[in-house]
């Protein structure tokens, strides 16, 4: 016989269930090795016998010898809910936070952008009340998580942008391969002149409206009119092509035969 069959063949052992009635979890370094629930102590893979371990509790550990499962198991809840917070442990716990919190200011400030009202309201108003609410239903606790809710004037107005700038995107993604019709109307307010350009489109099987975009013109003109719809057109890659047809008020800078904006 050869010498390598003659040498005798090392066992792997493992972690197994029923060593926890002598008072041993999975060690958090390497879960095959058993852990000492009191002390702490991890055992080798020489020492991973049930005869070993139980000599262990005996002699370290007396008090624990015969208890149930429950108790060990109320001890590895209160070593966990009192062992020391890693740096790991809390960073994913601050990014949770951070990620929920950010959530929630993008929800409150398209809120305050669908009602129509100031920035400053979600700051003066509807963060204070939040407060309130969790403060005498939830308790402090919750309070200073919402808290942490960034909601300044300065952020609201900085989501309420990026959140329209992010559907505009969107929107034009559709446009570039769907068909569309545009409706244009021109306004004066406060002596400025204002475009405003609205699109109808099919998208899954419906049809939607969107407005496209609002811009301020430096005259009503027919050719400045054309130039504003047809530059943002170009700039963002919609083809002209799938223009099918335009809505207007009927106004000869937009209907007229000659320099009217539907004529260019």
């Amino acid at each position: 016989m050869s010498k390598v069959h003659k040498e005798k063949r090392k066992t792997t052992r493992k972690y197994q269930t029923d060593f926890l009635l002598l008072g041993f979890i999975p060690s958090s370094a390497d879960s095959k090795r058993p852990e000492c629930v009191d002390c702490g102590l991890v055992m080798t893979n020489v020492s991973m016998k049930k005869s070993k371990l139980f000599a262990h509790q005996q002699l370290k550990h007396p008090a624990s010898v015969g208890k149930e499962r429950s108790y060990f198991r109320k001890k590895v809840e209160l070593r966990q809910k009192n062992a020391p917070k890693t740096l790991e442990f809390c960073l994913k716990k601050a990014n949770e936070h951070n990620n929920k919190t950010l959530k929630v200011s993008y929800a409150v400030s398209e809120l305050v952008a669908k009602v129509g009202k100031p920035h400053t309201i979600a700051e003066r108003l509807v963060k204070p009340a939040m407060l309130i609410c969790a403060k005498e239903l939830l308790g402090e606790q919750a309070a200073n998580i919402l808290q942490k809710i960034p909601l300044s004037n300065d952020t609201v107005k900085r989501r309420q942008i990026e959140m329209a700038e992010n559907l505009e995107k969107q929107l034009v993604e559709k446009l570039k391969v769907s068909k569309f019709s545009l409706q244009i109307d021109e306004t004066t307010i406060n002596n400025s002149a204002l475009l405003l350009t609205y699109v109808r489109y099919i998208d899954a099987m419906g049809i939607h409206e969107e407005m496209l975009f609002i811009k301020k013109l430096i005259d009503t003109r027919s050719d400045t009119i054309y130039a504003a719809v047809y530059d943002y057109l170009y700039d963002n890659g919609i083809p002209l092509s799938n223009l099918l047809q335009i809505a207007t008020d009927g106004a000869s800078a937009m209907t007229g035969k000659q320099n009217g904006f539907v004529a260019n």
